[in-house]
Protein backbone atom coordinates (compact mmCIF):
# COMPACT_ATOMS: atom_id res chain seq x y z
CA UNK A 1 0.00 0.00 0.00
CA UNK A 2 1.33 3.29 -0.35
CA UNK A 3 2.74 5.50 2.21
CA UNK A 4 0.03 8.50 1.51
CA UNK A 5 -2.79 6.08 1.35
CA UNK A 6 -1.78 4.36 3.99
CA UNK A 7 -1.20 7.22 6.29
CA UNK A 8 -4.64 8.94 5.51
CA UNK A 9 -6.87 5.22 6.10
CA UNK A 10 -4.83 5.32 9.74
CA UNK A 11 -5.97 9.06 10.22
CA UNK A 12 -9.67 7.83 9.41
CA UNK A 13 -9.07 4.95 11.88
CA UNK A 14 -7.66 7.16 14.66
CA UNK A 15 -10.76 9.81 14.27
CA UNK A 16 -13.40 7.19 13.88
CA UNK A 17 -12.04 5.38 17.30
CA UNK A 18 -11.86 8.60 19.08
CA UNK A 19 -15.16 9.54 18.19
CA UNK A 20 -16.57 6.39 19.43
CA UNK A 21 -14.34 6.13 22.83
CA UNK A 22 -15.64 9.03 24.56
CA UNK A 23 -19.22 10.32 25.45
CA UNK A 24 -21.89 9.81 27.56
CA UNK A 25 -22.94 6.03 28.12
CA UNK A 26 -25.58 4.00 30.38
CA UNK A 27 -25.64 0.41 31.04
CA UNK A 28 -27.71 -2.13 30.90
CA UNK A 29 -29.05 -0.39 27.59
CA UNK A 30 -31.96 -2.29 27.14
CA UNK A 31 -34.20 -3.59 30.09
CA UNK A 32 -36.59 -6.42 30.02
CA UNK A 33 -38.29 -6.76 33.14
CA UNK A 34 -40.91 -8.53 34.34
CA UNK A 35 -43.50 -7.27 36.46
CA UNK A 36 -43.10 -6.31 39.66
CA UNK A 37 -39.40 -6.23 39.73
CA UNK A 38 -36.75 -3.50 39.67
CA UNK A 39 -33.31 -2.58 37.96
CA UNK A 40 -30.72 -0.33 38.31
CA UNK A 41 -28.92 2.17 35.84
CA UNK A 42 -25.56 3.25 35.62
CA UNK A 43 -24.54 6.75 33.89
CA UNK A 44 -20.69 7.21 33.23
CA UNK A 45 -18.71 9.28 30.40
CA UNK A 46 -16.48 6.79 28.19
CA UNK A 47 -12.67 8.00 28.83
CA UNK A 48 -12.01 11.56 27.06
CA UNK A 49 -9.00 12.51 24.84
CA UNK A 50 -5.81 14.22 26.43
CA UNK A 51 -7.00 18.49 27.44
CA UNK A 52 -11.24 17.41 26.87
CA UNK A 53 -11.99 15.93 30.53
CA UNK A 54 -10.51 15.87 33.90
CA UNK A 55 -6.55 16.53 33.57
CA UNK A 56 -3.92 15.16 31.24
CA UNK A 57 -6.55 12.51 29.61
CA UNK A 58 -8.09 9.33 31.35
CA UNK A 59 -8.11 5.25 30.60
CA UNK A 60 -10.99 5.07 32.77
CA UNK A 61 -14.82 5.63 32.67
CA UNK A 62 -15.93 8.28 34.84
CA UNK A 63 -19.47 7.91 37.08
CA UNK A 64 -21.30 10.96 36.61
CA UNK A 65 -24.88 12.52 38.00
CA UNK A 66 -27.05 12.98 34.90
CA UNK A 67 -30.53 13.58 35.09
CA UNK A 68 -32.99 10.60 34.31
CA UNK A 69 -36.42 11.20 32.82
CA UNK A 70 -38.75 8.61 31.54
CA UNK A 71 -39.93 9.65 27.88
CA UNK A 72 -42.01 8.22 25.21
CA UNK A 73 -43.62 6.32 28.08
CA UNK A 74 -47.11 3.81 27.11
CA UNK A 75 -48.54 2.50 30.24
CA UNK A 76 -47.01 3.61 33.94
CA UNK A 77 -43.78 2.08 33.15
CA UNK A 78 -42.75 2.22 37.02
CA UNK A 79 -41.07 4.63 39.03
CA UNK A 80 -37.39 5.94 39.35
CA UNK A 81 -35.83 6.19 42.70
CA UNK A 82 -33.47 9.30 41.69
CA UNK A 83 -33.76 11.79 39.31
CA UNK A 84 -30.53 13.19 39.76
CA UNK A 85 -27.04 11.32 39.61
CA UNK A 86 -24.76 8.74 38.72
CA UNK A 87 -27.69 5.84 39.43
CA UNK A 88 -31.22 5.34 39.29
CA UNK A 89 -33.68 2.29 40.22
CA UNK A 90 -36.59 1.49 38.05
CA UNK A 91 -39.06 0.10 40.21
CA UNK A 92 -42.11 -1.32 37.83
CA UNK A 93 -45.40 -1.64 38.49
CA UNK A 94 -47.81 -4.95 37.80
CA UNK A 95 -49.18 -3.77 34.71
CA UNK A 96 -47.75 -4.06 31.07
CA UNK A 97 -45.92 -0.62 29.88
CA UNK A 98 -43.04 0.18 27.88
CA UNK A 99 -40.60 3.37 26.99
CA UNK A 100 -37.30 4.85 27.29
CA UNK A 101 -35.42 5.81 30.06
CA UNK A 102 -33.20 8.85 28.95
CA UNK A 103 -30.15 10.17 30.61
CA UNK A 104 -29.16 14.07 30.25
CA UNK A 105 -26.25 15.52 30.75
CA UNK A 106 -25.07 18.76 29.27
CA UNK A 107 -25.63 18.50 25.43
CA UNK A 108 -25.08 14.98 25.69
CA UNK A 109 -28.21 12.40 26.29
CA UNK A 110 -28.61 8.90 26.21
CA UNK A 111 -31.45 6.28 25.72
CA UNK A 112 -32.64 3.02 27.48
CA UNK A 113 -34.98 0.82 25.53
CA UNK A 114 -37.55 -0.66 28.57
CA UNK A 115 -39.97 -3.05 27.68
CA UNK A 116 -41.94 -4.32 31.12
CA UNK A 117 -44.12 -7.27 31.50
CA UNK A 118 -43.62 -8.20 27.59
CA UNK A 119 -43.36 -12.14 28.42
CA UNK A 120 -46.30 -11.59 31.59
CA UNK A 121 -48.64 -10.94 28.59
CA UNK A 122 -48.21 -13.43 27.03
CA UNK A 123 -48.62 -15.78 30.20
CA UNK A 124 -51.60 -13.86 30.56
CA UNK A 125 -53.28 -15.34 27.12
CA UNK A 126 -51.73 -18.48 28.57
CA UNK A 127 -53.74 -17.99 32.42
CA UNK A 128 -57.11 -17.48 30.19
CA UNK A 129 -56.51 -20.98 28.09
CA UNK A 130 -55.39 -22.87 30.97
CA UNK A 131 -58.88 -22.20 32.27
CA UNK A 132 -60.80 -23.51 29.81
CA UNK A 133 -60.96 -27.57 29.44
CA UNK A 134 -64.29 -27.59 27.50
CA UNK A 135 -65.99 -25.27 25.03
CA UNK A 136 -68.66 -25.74 22.29
CA UNK A 137 -70.79 -23.77 19.91
CA UNK A 138 -72.81 -23.40 17.22
CA UNK A 139 -71.45 -20.72 14.88
CA UNK A 140 -72.47 -19.16 11.74
CA UNK A 141 -69.65 -18.84 8.63
CA UNK A 142 -69.69 -16.52 6.35
CA UNK A 143 -67.53 -16.58 2.96
CA UNK A 144 -66.90 -13.54 0.96
CA UNK A 145 -64.70 -13.62 -2.11
CA UNK A 146 -65.26 -9.71 -3.42
CA UNK A 147 -63.85 -10.06 -6.71
CA UNK A 148 -65.82 -12.89 -7.86
CA UNK A 149 -69.73 -11.82 -5.92
CA UNK A 150 -69.26 -15.01 -3.95
CA UNK A 151 -71.38 -15.03 -1.04
CA UNK A 152 -72.08 -18.34 1.32
CA UNK A 153 -73.05 -18.96 4.64
CA UNK A 154 -72.89 -22.47 6.10
CA UNK A 155 -73.64 -23.02 10.40
CA UNK A 156 -71.33 -25.08 11.96
CA UNK A 157 -71.36 -27.14 15.40
CA UNK A 158 -67.74 -26.89 17.21
CA UNK A 159 -66.49 -28.73 20.45
CA UNK A 160 -62.89 -28.34 22.00
CA UNK A 161 -61.56 -31.20 24.84
CA UNK A 162 -58.02 -30.26 26.48
CA UNK A 163 -55.78 -31.07 25.58
CA UNK A 164 -56.02 -31.43 21.45
CA UNK A 165 -59.16 -32.62 20.73
CA UNK A 166 -61.68 -30.86 18.25
CA UNK A 167 -64.16 -31.50 15.99
CA UNK A 168 -66.29 -29.18 13.48
CA UNK A 169 -69.41 -29.84 11.76
CA UNK A 170 -70.75 -28.49 8.85
CA UNK A 171 -74.79 -28.06 7.79
CA UNK A 172 -76.34 -26.64 5.33
CA UNK A 173 -79.27 -23.69 5.03
CA UNK A 174 -81.89 -27.12 5.67
CA UNK A 175 -79.60 -28.47 8.73
CA UNK A 176 -78.03 -31.56 6.76
CA UNK A 177 -74.42 -32.41 8.13
CA UNK A 178 -72.65 -31.75 5.03
CA UNK A 179 -69.08 -32.93 6.85
CA UNK A 180 -67.43 -33.17 9.79
CA UNK A 181 -63.66 -32.30 10.77
CA UNK A 182 -62.03 -34.08 13.97
CA UNK A 183 -58.85 -33.31 14.90
CA UNK A 184 -57.03 -35.65 17.62
CA UNK A 185 -53.16 -34.83 18.48
CA UNK A 186 -51.56 -34.58 14.68
CA UNK A 187 -54.31 -36.69 13.23
CA UNK A 188 -57.26 -35.40 11.10
CA UNK A 189 -60.16 -37.23 10.45
CA UNK A 190 -62.55 -36.15 7.90
CA UNK A 191 -65.99 -37.84 7.79
CA UNK A 192 -67.99 -36.71 4.58
CA UNK A 193 -72.20 -36.60 3.85
CA UNK A 194 -72.18 -39.94 3.85
CA UNK A 195 -70.39 -40.87 6.34
CA UNK A 196 -67.15 -42.14 5.05
CA UNK A 197 -64.26 -41.63 6.83
CA UNK A 198 -60.79 -40.29 5.65
CA UNK A 199 -57.75 -40.08 8.12
CA UNK A 200 -54.36 -38.13 7.91
CA UNK A 201 -51.06 -36.86 9.40
CA UNK A 202 -51.45 -32.87 10.09
CA UNK A 203 -48.87 -32.09 11.83
CA UNK A 204 -46.74 -30.29 9.32
CA UNK A 205 -50.12 -28.13 9.06
CA UNK A 206 -50.17 -27.31 11.91
CA UNK A 207 -46.85 -26.39 12.45
CA UNK A 208 -46.61 -24.62 9.22
CA UNK A 209 -50.10 -22.66 10.33
CA UNK A 210 -48.54 -21.54 13.41
CA UNK A 211 -51.65 -23.37 15.10
CA UNK A 212 -51.32 -24.79 18.42
CA UNK A 213 -52.02 -28.56 18.84
CA UNK A 214 -55.12 -27.51 21.52
CA UNK A 215 -57.51 -24.51 20.06
CA UNK A 216 -56.74 -22.27 23.31
CA UNK A 217 -53.36 -23.17 23.86
CA UNK A 218 -50.78 -20.89 23.12
CA UNK A 219 -46.98 -22.38 23.11
CA UNK A 220 -45.40 -19.16 24.72
CA UNK A 221 -41.67 -21.07 25.52
CA UNK A 222 -41.85 -22.32 22.06
CA UNK A 223 -42.87 -19.45 20.92
CA UNK A 224 -40.28 -16.68 22.25
CA UNK A 225 -37.51 -19.43 21.20
CA UNK A 226 -38.32 -19.45 17.45
CA UNK A 227 -38.87 -15.09 17.34
CA UNK A 228 -37.68 -12.13 18.65
CA UNK A 229 -40.78 -10.22 20.10
CA UNK A 230 -40.89 -6.33 21.05
CA UNK A 231 -43.61 -4.01 21.96
CA UNK A 232 -45.54 -1.91 18.73
CA UNK A 233 -45.89 1.53 19.77
CA UNK A 234 -48.47 2.07 16.79
CA UNK A 235 -50.86 -0.93 18.01
CA UNK A 236 -50.85 0.08 21.77
CA UNK A 237 -53.51 1.52 23.09
CA UNK A 238 -53.47 0.29 26.79
CA UNK A 239 -54.76 -1.81 27.49
CA UNK A 240 -54.49 -3.13 24.21
CA UNK A 241 -50.57 -3.87 23.25
CA UNK A 242 -49.53 -4.42 19.77
CA UNK A 243 -46.46 -6.74 20.19
CA UNK A 244 -44.42 -7.64 17.23
CA UNK A 245 -43.10 -10.81 16.63
CA UNK A 246 -40.04 -11.80 14.32
CA UNK A 247 -38.77 -14.88 12.83
CA UNK A 248 -35.41 -15.55 13.99
CA UNK A 249 -34.75 -17.55 11.24
CA UNK A 250 -36.54 -17.70 7.54
CA UNK A 251 -39.30 -19.31 6.74
CA UNK A 252 -41.42 -20.03 3.98
CA UNK A 253 -44.39 -18.63 6.02
CA UNK A 254 -43.75 -15.42 8.04
CA UNK A 255 -41.36 -13.16 8.63
CA UNK A 256 -43.30 -11.40 11.24
CA UNK A 257 -46.86 -11.05 13.25
CA UNK A 258 -48.20 -8.51 14.64
CA UNK A 259 -50.30 -9.57 17.47
CA UNK A 260 -52.68 -7.38 19.98
CA UNK A 261 -53.69 -8.53 22.71
CA UNK A 262 -56.17 -7.33 25.58
CA UNK A 263 -54.01 -7.62 28.81
CA UNK A 264 -57.27 -7.17 31.30
CA UNK A 265 -58.94 -10.19 29.44
CA UNK A 266 -56.08 -11.91 28.10
CA UNK A 267 -57.68 -12.05 24.70
CA UNK A 268 -55.48 -12.00 21.70
CA UNK A 269 -57.63 -9.57 19.44
CA UNK A 270 -55.62 -9.69 16.05
CA UNK A 271 -52.88 -11.65 14.79
CA UNK A 272 -51.91 -10.34 11.50
CA UNK A 273 -49.22 -12.30 9.55
CA UNK A 274 -46.55 -10.33 7.00
CA UNK A 275 -44.37 -12.17 4.47
CA UNK A 276 -41.77 -9.82 2.92
CA UNK A 277 -43.73 -6.86 3.61
CA UNK A 278 -47.31 -7.98 2.21
CA UNK A 279 -50.11 -9.22 4.70
CA UNK A 280 -51.01 -13.17 3.93
CA UNK A 281 -53.76 -13.09 6.89
CA UNK A 282 -55.46 -11.35 9.46
CA UNK A 283 -57.91 -12.55 12.10
CA UNK A 284 -59.46 -9.74 14.27
CA UNK A 285 -62.34 -10.08 17.39
CA UNK A 286 -64.96 -7.46 16.53
CA UNK A 287 -66.97 -8.75 19.56
CA UNK A 288 -66.75 -10.69 22.49
CA UNK A 289 -68.50 -11.57 25.27
CA UNK A 290 -68.00 -12.83 28.97
CA UNK A 291 -68.91 -16.52 29.48
CA UNK A 292 -68.48 -18.18 32.92
CA UNK A 293 -65.91 -15.79 34.14
CA UNK A 294 -64.21 -16.15 30.54
CA UNK A 295 -63.92 -13.56 28.09
CA UNK A 296 -64.25 -15.33 24.56
CA UNK A 297 -64.77 -14.23 21.04
CA UNK A 298 -67.88 -13.64 20.00
CA UNK A 299 -67.29 -12.46 16.53
CA UNK A 300 -63.90 -13.03 14.48
CA UNK A 301 -63.52 -11.74 10.74
CA UNK A 302 -60.50 -13.07 8.83
CA UNK A 303 -58.85 -11.77 5.96
CA UNK A 304 -56.48 -14.14 3.68
CA UNK A 305 -55.41 -14.19 -0.27
CA UNK A 306 -55.85 -17.31 -2.44
CA UNK A 307 -55.01 -17.60 -6.06
CA UNK A 308 -54.71 -13.58 -6.56
CA UNK A 309 -58.96 -13.11 -4.48
CA UNK A 310 -58.80 -11.85 -1.01
CA UNK A 311 -61.25 -14.05 0.87
CA UNK A 312 -62.89 -12.62 3.71
CA UNK A 313 -64.37 -15.04 6.68
CA UNK A 314 -66.65 -13.73 8.97
CA UNK A 315 -67.40 -16.23 12.09
CA UNK A 316 -70.44 -15.83 14.88
CA UNK A 317 -70.53 -17.79 17.79
CA UNK A 318 -73.71 -18.52 19.81
CA UNK A 319 -75.45 -21.07 22.37
CA UNK A 320 -71.62 -20.60 23.77
CA UNK A 321 -70.70 -23.89 26.49
CA UNK A 322 -67.55 -23.39 28.93
CA UNK A 323 -66.06 -26.38 31.11
CA UNK A 324 -69.11 -28.64 29.97
CA UNK A 325 -68.71 -32.43 29.62
CA UNK A 326 -67.59 -33.51 26.09
CA UNK A 327 -67.69 -37.56 26.36
CA UNK A 328 -64.46 -38.34 23.76
CA UNK A 329 -67.09 -40.36 21.86
CA UNK A 330 -67.82 -36.93 20.15
CA UNK A 331 -63.82 -36.72 18.34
Amino acid sequence: MPLIKFLILLTVLIISTDSLAKGLTVFPQNLLLPLNSSATLTAVLLPLPMGEGWGEGSTDDKLVDVVWRGTNVFGDMGSLTTTTGSYTTLITTNLPAFGTITAEYGTWTKQVQVAVGLIDIFKRVNEQADNINSFMATCTLSLHIPALSINQTQTAKLLFKQPDKLSISLYDSNNKRLQTQIFSGKYMTLIDEVGKRYKKDVTAFLQAEELPMGMFQFDMIGFLEKNTVCFNPKNTNVPLYGIDAVAKQGNDYYDRILFVIDYDKGLVKQRTVYKDNIVVSEIRITDYENVDNHWLAKKTISKTTTLGYEVVNEVSFDEVGVNKEVGDGEF
